[in-house]
């Protein structure tokens, strides 16, 4: 990102950048750069994450996912001592194509932007602070999507709504 930055801009980057799979990539990124900015008390981590969140932003296919990854980094602003919503309008002037997703969380409602609300707690492992997701809110989530759905697609990914069950200790 910092090469990007100081070289030919991050506008370019979204040529190299193929749809999902590296979206989901920098989003990962993204939450790594949060818990390790709380871990080393370092801003610099944060607007990191804030960018390859907001360049996931560009290429992803479900934007509910790239805004779950926002909770985190809104957190951590807040644990560094820092104004949320300016590092979150920084990031939106510093990579003008990703503004208005960047600027659409900043006008949220507080409860909307809720770390617990969004999947996420804070933890901490043998490295020390960081981001784990709460797979119970991800159920919620894909339940109340699952009984919005016509009767017809609800068969239809009755198999995937299992295996994910099951996948996450849900049997």
């Amino acid at each position: 990102m910092d090469k990007a930055r100081r070289g030919s801009g991050l506008e370019q980057l979204l040529a190299l950048v193929r749809p999902e799979v590296e979206a989901e990539t920098l989003r990962a990124f993204g939450l790594r750069m949060a818990s390790l900015a709380v871990r080393h008390a370092d801003p610099g981590l944060l607007r990191r994450g804030l960018l390859a969140v907001g360049l996931a932003s560009l290429r992803s296919m479900d934007d509910r996912d790239d805004l779950r990854a926002l909770a985190p980094l809104w957190r951590t602003a807040s644990l560094l001592h820092l104004d949320p919503s300016h590092e979150f309008t920084a990031a939106a002037v510093e990579f003008p194509a990703a503004g208005t997703f960047l600027l659409g969380w900043v006008d949220r409602t507080p409860d909307s932007q809720d770390l617990v609300e969004m999947g996420y707690r804070e933890s901490t492992d043998e490295d020390g602070f960081r981001y784990a997701e709460d797979a119970t809110v991800h159920r919620r989530i894909l339940e109340e999507d699952f009984a919005r759905r016509p009767r017809i697609i609800r068969l239809l990914l009755a198999r995937r709504r299992r295996r994910w069950l099951r996948e996450n200790g849900f049997d």
